[in-house]
């Protein structure tokens, strides 16, 4: 392999990595507007299902 083939496995291995940290950065918000009452089950339910892709 050379290096563009590398860098560009490499630049998407950290792109996907970026996206894996903000979503589970939402998926914190989320269970924090929970935990302070701020949201129902139900709506945090459906928030995590959506971040998820289910």
């Amino acid at each position: 392999l050379g290096y563009a083939a590398i860098r560009s496995r490499l630049d998407r291995l950290i792109a996907n990595y970026k996206a894996l940290a903000k979503m589970d950065a939402q998926k914190k918000a989320v269970l924090e507007k929970l935990r302070a009452d701020e949201i129902t089950v139900a709506e945090a339910k459906e928030k995590l299902e959506k971040l998820s892709g289910d």
